[in-house]
């Protein structure tokens, strides 16, 4: 087994053990649509559906591999259940305590939610 063969196991092996809280609630085909587009992403370097799919080096042709990923993409609409996941994982890793001082905008001029606050450092009022 070459070391790039390797690799790759290793990289599937991560993959799916990230995405295992999504297996509770998607079927086992769309589990399979998550992983396989992920990891092509991922080994391709790209977001072109021919490059993921010539990364999953598959038996059949790339133009089938490329048209069955895009039709199971359009057909799940999983952008909502993945965020909901990813923001859900994340929410245990984010501190709620961050200072808005600290978020300094200063040269902000047209910033959605820009705000003005007391940079505790400085002891003068900042753009957030």
């Amino acid at each position: 087994m070459s070391k790039t063969t390797r690799l790759r196991q290793k990289w599937k092996v991560d993959l799916l053990t990230y995405i295992k809280p999504f297996r509770s609630y998607l079927s086992k085909p769309v589990n399979k649509l998550i992983s396989e587009v992920v990891y092509g992403i991922l080994s391709s370097g790209s977001l072109k559906m021919s490059e993921i799919a010539r990364s999953l080096k598959e038996d059949v042709d790339l133009h089938h591999t490329s048209k069955r990923l895009s039709r199971m993409l359009i057909k799940h609409k999983l952008q909502k259940k993945v965020e909901t996941e990813v923001l859900r994982q994340m929410k245990n890793e984010l501190n709620e305590n961050i200072d808005p001082g600290d978020l300094d905008r200063r040269y902000a001029e047209e910033c959605e939610f820009l705000g003005k606050v007391r940079d505790g450092s400085s002891g003068g009022i900042i753009s957030v």
